[in-house]
């Protein structure tokens, strides 16, 4: 229910307020929202190492990092709303969306966060861990990419209120355009998504291990994230015209 009329109400904002506005492509900051991906984990300083801090520098520009470890798409969407005050149209947003078996429930004026380790965590307490086994126990592929398209126009809407450049990219890609010719993926504007890097997030993190624990492979290091900052910046360039 949560999800449904957060949804509406936005979208009743954006429609009020206006969204066919023409994108300034004129930034001097970068602001990137998403996961640990995002943030950087597994490299030694995200604060330059993640493919955030890495693209800032090779685009000369400012970054401010929102990326937080664990988090689904409905959380990485709302934190894009509720920052409302910190973004303006001198920003480009690069929001790299995250696993669709992640998610997030509003439940008695709490927001639970939805991911498969907390079934094995022992301080999962019980309310979380009776949302998460009831959401694992309904999960279904369709309705997650269903969800993800719903928040990634979400996401574009409401920037394009704001008249704030936007690039959309994923750290994982199996499933996630099932269904994108229909639905709200179908009214999405595919010039500002990225849909894939050269190499998966596997691929990835086998070839560029953290730079802590080159057996783990659960997230890369710089030299990782360097990739994705490279790709992007090319994406960027073509996108949104930047100037060498």
């Amino acid at each position: 229910m949560y999800r449904q009329h957060f949804f509406i109400n936005t979208c009743s904002y954006l429609v009020k307020y206006g969204f066919n506005k023409e994108l300034q492509m004129n930034f001097n900051t970068l602001a990137t929202f998403g996961c640990s991906f995002t943030y950087g984990g597994g490299s030694k300083n995200p604060e330059t190492d993640s493919w955030g801090a890495q693209l800032s520098e090779k685009m000369n520009i400012k970054h401010v990092n929102y990326g937080e470890g664990g988090s689904s798409n409905d959380r990485i969407v709302r934190k894009l709303i509720h920052h409302d005050t910190d973004l303006n149209d001198n920003m480009l947003v690069v929001i790299m969306f995250s696993f669709i078996e992640r998610s997030e429930i509003f439940y008695k004026n709490e927001y639970y966060h939805i991911g498969p380790w907390f079934l094995e965590r022992k301080d999962t307490d019980r309310t979380h861990m009776h949302l998460v086994k009831n959401f694992y126990r309904n999960f279904s592929h369709q309705n997650q990419c269903f969800n993800l398209h719903k928040n990634m126009l979400m996401a574009e809407l409401y920037l394009k209120s704001k008249n704030i450049p936007y690039v959309f990219c994923f750290i994982d890609t199996p499933y996630i355009f099932d269904g994108f010719d229909q639905g709200f993926g179908a009214l999405i504007n595919r010039k500002y998504v990225m849909r894939r890097f050269s190499k998966t997030y596997e691929e990835i993190c086998a070839a560029y291990p953290n730079d802590f624990d080159p057996e783990k492979f659960d997230h890369t290091g710089k030299a990782g994230y360097k990739l994705m900052a490279d790709e992007l910046y090319d994406f960027i360039r073509d996108t949104h015209a930047i100037k060498e």
